[in-house]
Order: C-alpha cells, then structure tokens, then sequence
C-alpha cells in the first residue's frame, strides 16, 4: 500500500520542475506554425510529476511576469515538451504570448502562480533559423541548437572567430546613429559571444563585450550601433565612430587577440564605406541610398535591369523574370545569382553559357529557379499574396560575388498582372502592367507561356479608379493658416461601368472587417465604406472631417466648391495632406487566400496606383497656397509623372474645363513663309491645323504639327512655307479633350 501511495503522489501535478528549454527568436523560415514563422519558447518537464501550468506565467521581461498567464486545464507530463508560440494569435489547442522575441537580445522568464521566479534566460544576438537551448536537457549550458521544437536539443557546430571581418560602416550618418557591419564568412554559424568592438588599439580591451549566446548565422551579416555608454543592448556599442577617421578593432574574448581591424579617413554625410566584394581587402564608397546593413555590400548592376516579373500566376502562367541588357554589346550573366532574399542570396545560379544580346531581353521562369515547385530549400517562388523582392547578384565562374546587384521591391500582386520597368519624367517606376510582355503572353499551356523570349513593356495599368485632383493646401484666412477643412483628394472612375469599392467574391463574415474594401494610404489613411459602389464615371471626395457627423462643415464645403450632388463624400481622413508634398496611395483587396495557399485567409491588398506630389518644380507652384489645385491631365495616363498634373482652380466632384485657348502671340508673312509663335501650357499637349477654305461648322482642319506635353510653359515658333496661289490660311491650336 506504500508504494502505491508512493506512485500516486509522484503523478499529483506540480509546478517546479519545469525549465525554459528551447528558445527561437529569429525564425525566419525553419519552423512554421499557422502560415507564419513565429518565434518560440519550449517548455521541459524533467521531473516525474505532472506539471500543472494554470496561473503560471511567461514573459520577455523579468519585471512583468505576467505578460502571458498559462489557462486552467494546462499539464505537461513528466518527459514532455510545450512550445508557446510568440505572436499574439489565437489558435484552438495551441499557446501563443500576446509578445515576441527580439532578435538582437531579449530575456525570457517562467514565474509561478506566485510570480516566483523558476527559470529565466537571457540571450544577446540571434543567427536566423537557429535556436539556443539547453545541452543537454534541462540540465546542461545553453548554446547554439538546430530548432527541435518538442523533441530532444541537438548542438549545432560552429565555425571559427577567426574568419570574422569588420564589412562596413558608415561615419557620419544624415540621421540616425553609426552603424558598423560585422560579416562573416564561416560555412558554419559563429559565437560571438565576448568578442569586443574598439576604437582602440590598446590591449587588453576594456571595452563592454558583446552580449552572452550571440552567433552570427553562416555567410551572414550583423549591424551593430556605437553609441554610448548608457545602451547596453546587445546590438549597441560603447563608443562612436570619428566621422574624420577612426580605427576600429575587433577583439577575441581573450580581450588581448585582434581578429580584424580596419582603418578609415575622413567620410562624407550619408555614404557608407565598406568592402567590395565582402570581406575582401578592397573598399569602395556607397552613395546615399546604397548603404547595405546586415547585407552584402553591392553597388548597382549597369549593363542589365530587372524588366519585367510575374509573382501571381495561376494556370496557364508560372511566375517568370524578364531581364534587359541595356547596353550594345552582349552581356554573359553565367553564374550570377537571383534570389527573394537579401539575406540569402544564393538561390538560383544562372547557367554557363547564359548571354543577353545587345538590347535584348532574356526570360527565367519558375521551372528553372523552383525546380521542385515547393519553393523550399534552394528553390523559391515569390509570394504574390503579401509582396516579396527580386535580387539579381553578378558573380565569377566560382559563384563568388563580384559587387553588383540590382533588386525590386514587389508589393502583393493580382492574377496574371506583371510588373514591369516604366521610364517617367523624372527617373524610373516598377509598376503594374496593362499586358504581359514576356513573348507568348495569350497562352494556352504553362510550356506556351515559357516560350517567350522577352519583348519591349507594355503600359502601365491605368484605374478603374484613379488620383484625379488633389488640394493639399488651400488658402487660409491668413498666408500663415493650415485650412486642412478645405482640404480634399478626388478619385475618379475612368470606367463606364460601376466600381464596387470592395471585393464581391470575399466572404463577409465579419461586417467590419477593413481588409475587404477599397481604401487610401501614404500621408493619410482612410477605409472606403463597405458596399460602398462608385457610379460610372463619377466621382470620390475624401475629406478631412466626418460629413455624416459634421453637416454644418459639409454644407459650407460644398457651397465654397460647388460640389455637384452626385459626388460622394467620405470622411475623415486619418492624418492630413503635406504641404511640402508626399505619397497618396489607392489600395484594392484582392481575393482572400484559401486552402492549400500558406496564407489562407489572407486577403492582400493590391496597389491601385500611387501619386508622389510635390510642391517644388517641376510640380506647379501655384497649388502650394495659392488658391489652384493639382489637376490629373490625362486621366488614362499613369499618374505618378508631374508632366500628367496641372494646376487650376479646384473643382472637386466635377470635370475640369478644357484648356483655354491659346492666342498666338505674332503672325508674320515675309518671303512666302509664315510665322507663328504662341505659349503652350505646362502638362497639356497641342495640335496646330490649318484649313484653306472658309470657316463653318463643317470646316474640316488639317493637323500640321503636335507639341507634347512638357514639365513648363514654353513658347514655340512654327514656320512654313505657303503653297502657290493661297489665297488664304486659317491656323487653329487645339488640346485634345480627355
């Protein structure tokens, strides 16, 4: 009967056995849990109870214990292994803390009912898709494991200290702090763990060392920030960098091994210096905008672009990268690298061989980089659902880098739309695409579509809705007043058919869920109404106060405008309109993602178009203050170009009037030709005809010459020749309507 009394109270529930066990705080693409990849922590119960969790808690700080309290009718056996998930979600039969783990250190502490501690860890600087975890079980020292959640620890062997360079850094920031790159190119994660950062030379080292369990992942990069004595993160410095030359030295925990060191001399506000290719001895400057923390170090491929890429490609596409030579001569490319990834890479190789001809184009499609068609491993895909990137790498015959890199930034994309390069006014968009322009763009099998060997870009895709006028700074009582009241963005439907501002093949289980409609973002937020339908070709004012809440606002607004009834006024908008300029965005939602997608339930959100203003040339002055407004020109045309924007008095809800028409400033008559000179306005494009019969309504006018719209008012001089015998010549400038 004793023994047996024995067994039973070996079996009642217990709370202190339990230990922290495992932890991941930068899972990146290792364990996957509910179509993300979260961080977590793995509980272990060693002793020979059952652990009761109820009222226990876990956090990531030590003096909050109760940031996620364990619920009623938690156990953990003895042997046995719990994993909370670190993301704030909720899932049946699963854990998750409303917290997650830092990547450049964080602790992490399990309390009692009682908020008594019974475990705590604390880890610096995390190498992506590697955990820290006891070695062994429950027991032993924490260190570097391969991610086992609940399953047995497994050490993960390291490289060596001694391959660690000193990458990049950059001096003398324009904001921010300092920043310096630490690479390492060890095949093999390294502990950095008491290696020490110095702008001295003097041994041993007296500075702070970096932070216990630190690693540094294989052929990876970390960014690290001298600053000053009172942060004492694990990814900060006890000391800046001299933006006149400074020293820097990295030592082994010994304090006394110099490992690396590098010298540099006086540097330039917002330029970074570093090695190029990585870890070599030989350093270039990266201009403002190319600097590359926690990245290889690349500067901008010359000889060949990124063109054209299909991310969201159902039957009978694949996804597929168009690439253009834009130079006269043949580009090999054998070798060099693409990947989605800055941080990896190393994904697909082209082969020996590849060339691109002189202004040609070449086409790698989805067969050849996802081979598998998992997108795992060294194969990927692109996530067409929430965006991804594109990198092309130049490298030699061995795989190595040889500095260039190009790269695309792609939001979440609709079926079968591509994007591809436009050329503006003013530099260069990655945008959608009206047609794909890959070479076999209408097929009807995936092995048809991969046939296309690369062709010109189309036009970007235009509407349905479209930034049609925007006043983003209205006159005050005084030149000094912000009158954001008088404020307002006009959207417009280019279509003759109804725009429903929400998407009709989405479920609505939720009524307020704010994924499922049309919506605007950049410098100001706003939902458009659920079920909310624009009429054909009508009009959209989004406004900066509630016009359902505020009627007395929204009756002067629409007197001073003389806004028509049919237009539809929503508000208010969520932050207000720069008058020094900046981005308006139209959001569409797109299809939610369902099963098998590893997004589903997703609904991604698709860029309609996006429209940078600005209140400087070569945007028109006369909209910043001074009573004019920012006009769309052509409203088929892309937006985001000054050339397609005027300005004119405000008329929200209601077309424009046309273009006044032109006066020709002097006509002269001398030796049989004729001279004409007149004004043409910025933004709008004219056509100069003639006729030589008398004027009526049936005249027929003849095109002489057209003049394309430009950033500025110009004045332009025509002269021709009169044929014999003319009697007499009528001249007319027209600008062709919208």
């Amino acid at each position: 009967m004793l023994s047996l009394l024995l067994l039973w109270a070996g079996l009642l529930p217990v709370q202190s056995a339990l230990v922290l066990n495992e932890v991941m705080a930068n899972n990146r693409g290792a364990v996957r849990n509910g179509g993300g990849y979260p961080d977590w922590v793995e509980l272990y119960n060693p002793g020979p109870g059952i652990a009761d969790l109820a009222g226990m808690s876990l956090s990531d700080n030590l003096s909050q214990p109760k940031k996620f309290i364990f619920p009623a009718g938690t156990f953990l056996g003895p042997g046995q292994y719990l994993i909370v998930w670190c993301d704030n979600k909720v899932s049946p039969g699963e854990l998750h803390a409303p917290f997650s783990l830092s990547n450049t250190g964080e602790e992490v502490g399990l309390f009692s009912s009682t908020e008594t501690k019974i475990d705590s860890m604390k880890f610096g600087i995390q190498a992506e898709d590697y955990s820290v975890g006891r070695i062994p079980n429950s027991t032993g020292d924490w260190t570097l494991t391969k991610p086992t959640p609940a399953a047995a620890n497994a050490t993960q062997p390291l490289g060596s200290v001694e391959t660690l360079v000193i990458n990049e850094w950059m001096a003398s920031p324009v904001t921010g702090e300092d920043w310096l790159e630490l690479y390492s190119p060890d095949l093999l994660p390294v502990a950095i763990s008491g290696c020490v950062f110095s702008d001295k030379t003097s041994t041993p080292s007296t500075n702070r060392p970096i932070r216990a369990l630190s690693f540094v992942g294989p052929e990876s990069y970390i960014q690290f920030f001298p600053s000053s004595l009172a942060k004492a993160d694990a990814d900060h410095l006890d000391f800046k960098l001299g933006s006149k030359g400074e020293t820097i030295s990295l030592f082994a925990p010994d304090l006394r091994t110099l490992l690396h060191h590098t010298k540099f001399d006086a540097q330039t506000s917002g330029v970074s210096q570093g090695r190029l290719p990585d870890g070599s001895a030989t350093l270039a400057y990266f201009p403002v905008g190319k600097a590359t923390p926690s990245a290889s170090n690349f500067l901008p491929i010359s000889s060949v672009v990124l063109n054209e890429i299909l991310t969201h490609s159902d039957f009978p596409f694949e996804d597929a990268v168009e690439l253009r030579n834009t130079t006269a001569d043949v580009v090999d490319i054998s070798y060099w690298w693409m990947s989605n990834s800055k941080t990896d890479p190393k994904k697909y190789a082209f082969p020996a061989g590849t060339r691109i001809p002189a202004f040609g184009y070449h086409v790698v499609y989805q067969r050849d980089f996802d081979p598998n068609g998992t997108g795992s491993g060294r194969s990927f895909r692109f996530n067409s659902a929430r965006g991804d990137d594109c990198l092309l790498f130049t490298a030699d015959a061995t795989g190595a880098f040889t500095g260039g890199r190009a790269s695309v930034k792609l939001p979440p994309a609709e079926n079968a739309v591509s994007f591809g390069r436009f050329e503006t006014s003013i530099g260069v968009e990655f945008v959608p695409q009206s047609v794909r322009t890959f070479g076999s763009d209408t097929p009807r099998s995936i092995d048809e579509f991969r046939t296309g060997t690369g062709r010109p870009n189309g036009y970007p895709k235009v509407g349905p809705l479209v930034i049609s006028e925007i006043m983003y700074h209205p006159r005050g009582a005084l030149p000094t007043d912000d009158n954001t009241l008088d404020e307002y963005i006009e959207l417009r439907n280019i279509t003759g058919a109804s725009v429903l501002l929400y998407n009709l093949y989405n479920p609505f289980t939720d009524p307020s869920n704010s994924s499922n409609r049309w919506r605007l973002g950049g410098l100001v937020e706003f939902g458009l109404p659920l079920l909310a339908v624009c009429p054909p070709n009508g009009f959209i004012l989004l406004v900066g106060f509630d016009p359902i809440a505020d009627p007395n606002t929204l009756s002067s607004f629409k007197t001073r405008y003389s806004v028509p009834e049919s237009a539809l006024i929503f508000g208010p908008l969520s932050g207000k309109l720069s008058n020094g300029g900046g981005s308006l965005e139209v959001y569409k939602p797109d299809e939610i993602q369902r099963p098998p997608h590893p997004d589903t339930g997703l609904i991604p959100v698709l860029l309609v178009e996006r429209v940078e203003y600005d209140d400087v040339l070569p945007w028109p002055a006369e909209a910043d203050g001074q009573g004019a407004s920012l006009h769309r020109v052509r409203l088929t045309e892309f937006g985001n170009d000054p050339v397609n924007w005027t300005s004119s008095p405000p008329t929200p809800g209601r077309r424009p009037p046309p273009p006044l028409p032109l006066q020709f400033s002097s006509i002269d008559l001398e030796d049989g030709f004729v001279t004409l000179k007149f004004e043409v306005q910025r933004g709008v494009a004219y056509q100069l005809e003639y006729t030589d019969t008398a004027l009526n309504p049936s005249t027929i006018w003849i095109p002489l010459m057209t003049f394309a719209e430009g950033v500025e008012a110009r004045m332009e001089t025509v002269s021709e020749p009169l044929p014999p015998n003319t009697t007499q010549r009528y001249y007319r400038l027209v600008a062709p309507e919208e």
